[in-house]
Parts: C-alpha cells; structure tokens; sequence
C-alpha cells in the first residue's frame, strides 16, 4: 500500500514523503523523504514498519544519514480525506540521532490515493 505526504519539522525543513507498506510482510515496508531548507535539499531513505496501538498505528523508522544511523517514530490516527483520498494519517513525529540529525520533531500528514 502506498501512502504519499508532507511533513514539516520544528528545524524549519519542510518535505514530502513516499511510504511504500506490505500488508503480506506484518507492515514492514521503505520510505524516501525530500526535505528542503534554504534553497539546499536532501533525500533520505529507509526501513518501516507499521505497528497498530491502541489509538492508531505507529510508524517506526530507520534511516542511514551522513552521521550514521538515526531512528525516527511517527504516532499516526486514521483520518477520513473526503474526496481528495481514500484515507489519510494525521500526527507527529521525533527523531533520535546524533548532532548531525537532519530530522528532529515535527508533523506528518500522509494520503493513501486509490
């Protein structure tokens, strides 16, 4: 299932991001993210897996950066998107890396289109 979105961190980056999920594999699944800043860019990739808790679901990451790894967690509610998409998740996400860290908290809006 692809989910595509936009998140905005407290850093004052803003980005897209593609989320690739497999049902058939428990959730797991890879991401990329755009994040731009000040006329610069970069592009992240990693690994995902989609948890359910009790309130939704959450979206556990992992990511290779310049300063090595970093693992970010997004808590994400189910949300109705109208017309614009057959669904959509609302919520926030908080980074754990080094110094170096390109993410840190933000929020994340994803769509899941037919």
């Amino acid at each position: 299932m692809r989910w595509s979105g936009k998140l905005i961190d407290a850093n004052g980056r803003i980005g897209t991001i593609e989320l690739d999920i497999d049902d058939e594999k428990g959730g797991e699944g890879a991401w990329k993210i755009l994040l731009a800043e000040r006329n610069t860019s970069c592009e992240l990739t990693g690994k995902a897996q989609l948890v359910a808790t009790e309130n939704g679901v959450e979206l556990r990451s992992t990511s290779t950066e310049k300063g090595g790894e970093s693992n970010w967690t997004a808590r994400l509610v189910k949300h109705k998107a109208g017309r614009y998409a057959e669904s959509a998740m609302l919520g926030q996400y908080e980074a754990v890396a080094g110094a170096n860290a390109v993410m840190s908290v933000g929020v994340i809006a994803l769509w899941h289109f037919k």
